[in-house]
Order: structure tokens, then sequence, then C-alpha cells
């Protein structure tokens, strides 16, 4: 009951002062909603991090500003090397490819001092 008094009070606020209140959310048509979300690409960490990682979900509409908040999420995780989220429009709907190439765990070996590959002069069985 004290929501809607408070609603019904904005209202009348936002009539008196001239200003029209804003405008409800656009109805989700189905071509504008998010059906699927695929991560292609990763190798060691798992599909369902990457995911839990995103704040866009199947059945949600598509929206840019929250894709922004997906690509920064997963791009500051330090996991990837590249990251694309792609969109794929559907007859049912929206798919979201998340596209990641993963940082590599070694780059380079390198060995400093002594050589363990090098026989110095010595014969037989060491």
């Amino acid at each position: 009951m004290g929501l809607l008094l408070f609603c019904g009070s904005s209202l009348n606020a936002w009539a008196q002062q001239g200003v029209a209140p804003p405008a409800a959310a656009p109805a989700a048509s189905p071509e504008n909603v998010i059906t699927q979300i695929r991560v292609i690409g990763n190798r060691r960490i798992p599909r369902e991090t990457v995911l839990a990682r995103l704040f866009s979900h199947p059945g949600d509409v598509y929206d840019p500003a929250t894709i922004e908040r997906d690509f920064n999420s997963l791009w500051n995780t330090g996991y990837f090397e590249n990251l694309q989220i792609a969109r794929e429009d559907t007859p049912k709907g929206i798919i979201l490819d998340v596209i990641v190439k993963e940082k590599p765990t070694i780059r380079e070996i390198n060995y400093k001092g002594l050589n363990s590959g090098l026989n110095l002069g010595r014969t037989g069985p060491l």
C-alpha cells in the first residue's frame, strides 16, 4: 500500500511540473530476447566459470549496456588474451557467442646457471 501511494504521488509531482513520467520499458519481443549463450574457445577454464561472470542470461532482453558489463567482467578476470562477444539474430531470438582465447600458462622456460645438458669432458657413467 505504501509503495502505491509513493508511485501515485510521484506521478502527481511530474504532472504538476509539466514533465512526462519516465516511459515504461518496451515490451520484449521474441526476437529481442537472448535465447542462448555459447562459449567458444575455452580449454582450461570451464564454460560454467565463464557463464557465472556474465550479467546476461537466457530469457533476458538484449541490452548493449549489459553486454558491455559482461565483457568487462570477463576481461577483468585476467584469464583471457583475446575476448569477443558476438550477437547472432535468429527468428527465435538472439544467440550470444562469447569467443575467448585463454592466456597461456607457461610462455617460455629459461635455464640460467648450470647447463644440465653438457658433458664437460667427463668420461664414463655419471
